[in-house]
């Protein structure tokens, strides 16, 4: 099944371009459920750049996200264009992939040298695909000898019908409270002779 997103048309990519994070962006702690919340937690331990490490897909549900970008800096968001160049790279994630906006703005997927596994292998496909018919797509990963999850979810843009460009946002994978659950959280209460049994 495929669709047509018109996503965020008054989305300013010159803010997000020219965003630098100022201070280390705080951390998530891996969780082996799927439920994503937009609170941070310590600091993350960067990606070793000494040697490339392989991505390892991890099997997940489908993840629903409260926000397009998260409230916190941990992520990585890219705006990619038809011919598979990035317009655009912000978010926290991209310091602790070990990786420079440098690595990423105006570089193909398939040209981008560091982590080339996620980007030629996974994200380049997969925005190939996007392109031809549509299509939204997730996954999820974790970096050899790194126990953090990651989700990497990619949206099409269009225009009038026509797939101009493709978001692409990676975010850790976070246990935590999220308002769409908020139900879950309601405590059994009956009330008896005007005193309350707790059950």
């Amino acid at each position: 099944m495929s669709f047509n997103l018109n996503c965020f048309p008054n989305l300013n990519l010159g803010a997000l371009c020219s965003c630098k994070p100022k201070t280390k962006s705080p951390s998530p702690s891996p969780s082996p459920s799927p439920s994503p919340s937009p609170s941070p937690s310590p600091s993350p331990e960067p990606i070793d750049e000494s040697e490339e490490e392989s991505i390892i897909l991890i099997e997940y549900e489908r993840i629903h996200f409260e926000e397009f970008f998260p409230s916190h800096k941990e992520y990585m968001y890219l705006k990619i264009l038809k011919n598979k160049s990035i317009l655009c790279a912000s978010g926290g994630l991209i310091e602790v992939f070990k990786m420079k906006k440098e690595d990423l703005v105006e570089i193909t997927l398939f040209s981008v040298t560091k982590n080339k596994d996620l980007f030629r292998d996974y994200i380049y496909s997969l925005v190939t695909r996007t392109f031809e018919n549509g299509t939204a797509y997730q996954f999820c990963f974790r970096i050899e000898r790194h126990e953090r999850i990651f989700c990497c979810t990619i949206y099409p843009c269009s225009i009038l019908g026509y797939i101009s460009s493709v978001d692409c946002i990676i975010r850790p994978v976070i246990e935590g409270f999220r308002p769409s659950s908020i139900d879950k959280y309601i405590l059994p209460i009956k009330i008896e002779n005007r005193n309350i049994t707790f059950v």
